[in-house]
C-alpha cells in the first residue's frame, strides 16, 4: 500500500493513477483479511466479540485521522508531500509489523 502512495509521485502522466489505484487494490486485498485474522485471533477465549468491537473502532478512527492529516498536509503543503508521508507512514507501518512478528515469536518459543 505504501508503494501506491510512492508511485503517485511521478505525475507527469494521468494513467499513473491507474496504477497506483490497481497497487493499493492487492495490497488492501492482501492487509485486511490479514489484520482482521490477526486480531481475532489475539483474543482471549469469551473475548472475541470486544476485540473486534475494538479493531473496528480503530479502523474507522484511522480513516477519519487519516482523511484530516492527508486534508491539512494537501492545504498547507501539496498532494507531492502528503503522498510521500502517507507512503513513509506505511513503510513504518510495514517495519513495525516485522518488529511485532518478532515479538510474536519469541513469544511463542
Amino acid at each position: 500500500m505504501a508503494t501506491s502512495f510512492y508511485i503517485l509521485l511521478f505525475d507527469a502522466w494521468a494513467g499513473i493513477l491507474i496504477i497506483g489505484i490497481i497497487i493499493v487494490t492487492f495490497g488492501e486485498i492482501f492487509s485486511f483479511p490479514f489484520s482482521n485474522a490477526f486480531a481475532m485471533g489475539r483474543a482471549p477465549k469469551g473475548q472475541e466479540g470486544r476485540y473486534m468491537a475494538l479493531y473496528t473502532m480503530s479502523f474507522s478512527l484511522a480513516h477519519i485521522v487519516s482523511s484530516k492529516l492527508g486534508l491539512e498536509i494537501i492545504g498547507h503543503y501539496g498532494y507531492s508531500v502528503n503522498w510521500f508521508v502517507m507512503g513513509s507512514f506505511g513503510i513504518a507501518a510495514m517495519l513495525f509489523s516485522v518488529w511485532l512478528n518478532k515479538l510474536l515469536r519469541a513469544e511463542n518459543k
